[in-house]
């Protein structure tokens, strides 16, 4: 009896922690979604991220790997959208492959909301991919997200 009070008492306590614990918790980890061809990552992040002062890049989420198998390469395009909620001067918003920006160059110049599309050929071989952000103020304080991040890439040997 005693051991299925405690078990009782310990799955009550988990429920109603476990909520306010997730809710401090931005562990948005990106989904992977892979179809014929095609795998696509989704990224969201909803706490604000603090900008490093000009001319620094601010990485808005964690390297992570994709894969091209074809011999002659795949395509890989990148949406991102990210919010300036304290008015912050975005000069770009890139994404980044191998640590190099993407081809075209970086966009997203602005104030408020800020959106970015890219895409290119990479060659066969495992690809580190990122999204950054180069802030246009000079003085620290200012954040950016929620930001929302997509990549695509098209393998036609996968």
């Amino acid at each position: 009896m005693k051991t299925r009070l405690f078990v009782e008492a310990t799955v009550a306590i988990v429920c109603l922690i476990g909520p306010a614990i997730s809710g401090t918790d931005d562990s948005d980890a990106p989904v992977r979604f892979h179809k014929h061809g095609v795998t696509e990552v989704l990224h969201n992040h909803l706490k604000p991220i603090l900008l490093n002062v000009y001319p620094n890049i601010t990485y808005l989420d964690n390297p992570f790997l994709l894969t091209c198998l074809s011999a002659s390469g795949c395509i890989v395009t990148s949406t991102s959208e990210a919010a300036l909620p304290n008015g912050a001067a975005v000069t770009n918003l890139c994404a980044y492959v191998d640590g190099v920006p993407m081809k075209p160059s970086c966009s997203g110049q602005g104030q408020g909301k800020v959106n970015d599309m890219q895409g290119q050929l990479v060659p066969q071989g495992t690809h580190t991919f990122q999204i950054g952000m180069q802030s246009g103020d000079t003085v620290s304080g200012f954040e950016a997200c929620p930001c929302e991040f997509t990549f695509t890439l098209y393998d036609e040997a996968n």
